[in-house]
């Protein structure tokens, strides 16, 4: 195992020294080095096959960067040796972005651009698309196009991450390195459902990629996933396939074909935002059957393509599309009213409809109810007797009548609840989820249990939730990141990413209340104080920590702190020593595991 501190060595005997944890995944983790702009993958368990991927991707020759110095490809730059044996590789430090399932919701999208307007999800598209056409080019498959692994910057920029796992053929061995790995959702139909995607039978291709490629510009062009279609029949046999994944597999798309018993979701643009050339594009990559789906991927919209006809629209912006006049977030065609605006109108008076008949049929309820209670009342029965003189009422009555229309309301609120349509209270989650209102979403699709498939959108829902949350981790990002990390390999590495302990060093000097002041040396007849701040673990958790302070040829002795550390908390640890020359003192701290967080060092002089 590589330790921070530790110098290793490239393929050509370049010193690397490994400095803190930047991340890691199922394969390995990823480390700073001491060279700027580099980072360093070491392997869990590197293997043969691995080296020999990597030496055919060194002899590649692939542009990786953007004019202004973007690193658009973390394309590896050095293989690394350990002891002489192979231990992973060197790549560009990629950072500074965010992954572009961040741009696949409304609310989410308006947060990461200050400014947005749909013209920026066009221009990411756009990059997206030259990016894949770039590695095509390169003769490379990328596979797996997990959108984690997709990083859009700040100025539109995309960068791709984790190319190790590109699906690549080496031209002067012939030996196939296969993608084994994909998330179902962005899988050409010819690849789902199989058994696994690591058997030679489930071949990626350039084709499967540019299926994958379309699906992730329809969702930054519509915030809607082309197979999200929403059933008109009154009831659909539950599974345990996933929807999206099954409509995949069957060619179901409303937005470019017609498709009998389904419509688009409610709220949804349709393929008419679009000029009729990119219209075109989605319907040669969407528009087939379960059983043509094989013979028509080779018709799919290249990279190529794809770009070449972003890039022109783009370029078009004020004349085949045109500002809304009444939304400044939206687009439209200059010769058709704005889509967007009529998407919004249909999903606002569809909402309105559904509270209005929840209301009518409540009322309705509640006064059927107070009906049945009234003719369950007693009756006067008639008495033959004299009558007695009337006297004062004594107030069981009114209690009684009271008491009955209480539970008369009571009972109309639960008929209202209980025989309320599940078809409709279905569709509304459906609308809700789609509108970023994930919370409430949840929990009628919890209420709804095995109802159509609701269980299938019940996961999305709460994956939505955590893409939008993913910057402020609450409790609720925590269990549904803990449910869809044994779903979705993606899911495991942003739950690993955000809940691993991490240690940052603020400051080292001769301080204990400076956290800023960062010296670089420091005398032997001071005491030295490293500040560090503590981040990561699941929301509410604390970890007891381990901590080393020595010098150079001293035994680091490793003690444990005295009290636990929670996120965000901050420390300091103090150490005196006493030199016969200079030298370097360092602090390392590390996790309950001895896994080590984080290390920082100052010279030491007399």
């Amino acid at each position: 195992m590589v330790q921070t501190g530790e110098t290793i060595y490239g393929f050509q005997g370049q010193a690397y020294r490994i400095r803190e944890r930047k991340g890691a995944g199922g394969e390995g983790t990823v480390y700073l080095t001491d060279q700027p702009g580099i980072v360093a993958k070491i392997y869990h368990n590197p293997t043969a096959v691995q080296e020999r991927k990597l030496r055919c991707m060194l002899n590649k020759k692939i542009a990786t960067k953007a004019p202004n110095g973007t690193s658009l490809i973390a394309w590896p730059k050095d293989i690394l040796y350990q002891n002489g044996a192979f231990a992973g590789y060197t790549m560009p430090l990629i950072e500074a972005g965010k992954p572009i399932f961040t741009l696949y919701h409304d609310k989410s999208t308006r947060e990461f651009f200050n400014d947005y307007n749909w013209t920026k999800s066009l221009c990411v598209a756009m990059n997206l698309a030259h990016l894949v056409d770039i590695i095509h080019n390169c003769d490379c498959v990328i596979g797996d196009m997990n959108p984690g692994n997709i990083i859009v910057h700040p100025n539109g920029l995309v960068s791709i991450l984790d190319v190790d796992s590109f699906d690549i053929t080496d031209p002067a061995t012939g030996e196939h390195f296969k993608c084994g790995v994909g998330i179902p959702d962005y899988l050409a139909p010819e690849l789902q459902h199989r058994r696994s995607l690591k058997d030679e039978s489930s071949r990626f291709t350039k084709h499967t990629d540019e299926f994958s490629l379309a699906v992730h510009i329809f969702l930054l062009l519509f915030h809607y996933h082309p197979f999200l279609a929403r059933s008109l029949k009154t009831y659909v046999q539950s599974s345990d396939v996933n929807q999206i994944d099954q409509n995949i597999a069957n060619g179901v798309c409303p937005f470019v074909r017609p498709v009998n018993n389904v419509a688009l979701p409610v709220g949804a643009p349709e393929l008419s935002l679009l000029p009729p050339f990119l219209q075109e594009d989605f319907k040669r990559t969407f528009g087939y059957t379960a059983l043509d789906s094989i013979t028509k991927s080779a018709q799919r919209t290249s990279a190529k393509t794809w770009y070449e006809h972003l890039k022109a629209l783009y370029g078009s912006l004020g004349t085949l599309m045109v500002p809304c006049g009444k939304n400044p977030e939206h687009y439209r065609r200059a010769d058709q009213p704005c889509e967007l605006c009529k998407a919004q109108a249909r999903l606002d008076a569809w909402m309105t409809q559904q509270k209005g008949g929840a209301q009518n049929r409540q009322a309705a309820n509640r006064q059927t109810a107070a009906t049945n209670m009234a003719a369950k009342a007693p009756q006067p029965q008639p008495n033959p007797q004299p009558q007695p003189k009337p006297r004062k009422k004594s107030g069981g009555f009114y209690k009684f009548l009271l008491i009955a229309g209480i539970l008369a309301t009571l009972l109309g609120v639960w008929y209202a609840k209980e025989s309320g349509s599940e078809q409709s209270r279905y569709e509304r989650a459906v609308t809700l989820m789609n509108s970023g209102e994930y919370v409430e979403a949840i929990d009628i699709f919890e209420e709804l249990a095995d109802y159509e498939d609701s269980q299938d959108y019940l996961l999305l829902a709460k994956a939505g939730y955590v893409n939008e949350h993913l910057d402020r981790e609450d409790t609720r990002t925590y269990w549904y990141l803990r449910e869809l990390k044994d779903l979705s390999e993606g899911y495991r590495e942003v739950y690993d990413t955000l809940y691993q302990w991490r240690v940052e060093f603020l400051a080292v000097n001769t301080e204990e209340d400076d956290e800023t002041t960062n010296l670089s040396s420091a005398s032997a007849q001071d005491k030295v104080y490293w500040h560090f701040k503590v981040t990561g673990g699941t929301p509410g958790a604390e970890a007891d920590l381990y901590y080393q302070v020595f010098v150079t040829g001293e035994k680091a002795e490793l003690d444990k702190f005295n009290e636990a550390y929670s996120n965000n908390s901050t420390g300091w640890i103090r150490a005196g020593f006493t030199l016969e020359r200079s030298t370097t003192a360092y602090c390392r701290i590390y996790d309950e595991n001895k896994e080590l967080l984080g290390e920082k060092s100052i010279k030491i002089i007399k």
